[in-house]
């Protein structure tokens, strides 16, 4: 499913001609995407039927050393950046665990990413996107990759009861904001378990991936954007993303469902 859903998305960026510098793709590290997914988009980019992922000249791979990416490893792909490109004119490097840069490294990434350079791609992986510095995420366009989360289709629209329970959700915080605390408990119930918190944060989650989807030319399907035609399709969606995304996994710890849906209404709200 990760791998459909992986090349779904990088062939309608290739198609709509709207392929971007630098992905940052969440929940997921390099182990998990098969190496063959990659090789298909990188063959759009280098124009290369034959690319070995592993050894072709022109693709980098950066793993962290001991849990951590060190300034050094970054300087090293600068310096595998700076030479000219011995294919296509064109470079691609990737990055797995980026959380896990230091500060050092971070800045010097970041350095690489506010100065983009024509036909050089960058692809950054991380299972903990709420530890990535928000300096990084800003410069990446964000891809959410999770075989838990289900797809939002048009059967789960007209059928699940969750999901309309979501929809509601969502268009308390888009009118309410900051006030939209005794709204929310009204649709969600009080006392609500974990489960039911998190079936309903995942179907939140999905409403505003779409809607960062269909600004991306990745969704077009009017009768998913009829239901959620309340929401501002022009605004940035992927904070709320990463705190929606933040409180589902905080649902698996020793944390009351409760205090993490307060927390994020209270985040939302000031978005």
């Amino acid at each position: 499913m990760m791998k459909e859903k992986l090349l779904n998305i990088f062939n309608k960026l290739y198609s709509n001609n709207t392929i971007g510098h630098a992905y940052l793709i969440c929940n997921v590290d390099l182990k998990q995407i098969e190496k063959e997914l990659f090789q298909i988009f990188f063959n759009y980019i280098l124009n290369d039927n034959k690319v070995k992922t592993m050894n072709h000249p022109d693709i980098y791979i950066l793993n962290p050393i001991n849990n951590v990416i060190k300034k050094e490893q970054i300087m090293d792909l600068k310096r595998f950046l700076d030479n000219t490109s011995q294919t296509s004119g064109k470079k691609i490097y990737v990055i797995n665990n980026v959380e896990l840069l230091n500060d050092s490294s971070a800045n010097s990434l970041l350095k690489i990413l506010e100065e983009p350079e024509k036909n050089i791609y960058a692809f950054l992986l991380s299972l903990n996107v709420s530890s990535v510095i928000p300096t990084i995420k800003s410069r990446c366009q964000l891809q959410f990759i999770s075989t838990e989360y289900n797809n939002f289709n048009n059967e789960e629209i007209e059928n699940n009861e969750i999901l309309n329970k979501a929809i509601e959700f969502v268009k308390i915080i888009e009118n309410k904001k900051a006030d939209s605390f005794p709204y929310i408990y009204n649709v969600v119930g009080k006392g609500i378990g974990k489960s039911d918190v998190k079936l309903i944060l995942k179907s939140v989650f999905n409403i505003y991936k779409s809607c960062l989807d269909y600004q991306c030319n990745l969704l077009l399907e009017n009768n998913i954007l009829e239901k959620i035609d309340f929401i501002n399709l022009k605004q940035d969606f992927t904070r709320k993303l990463i705190l929606i995304n933040d409180s589902i996994s905080k649902l698996d710890y020793n944390i009351g469902a409760s205090l993490i849906l307060d927390n994020l209404l209270i985040e939302l709200g000031g978005l």
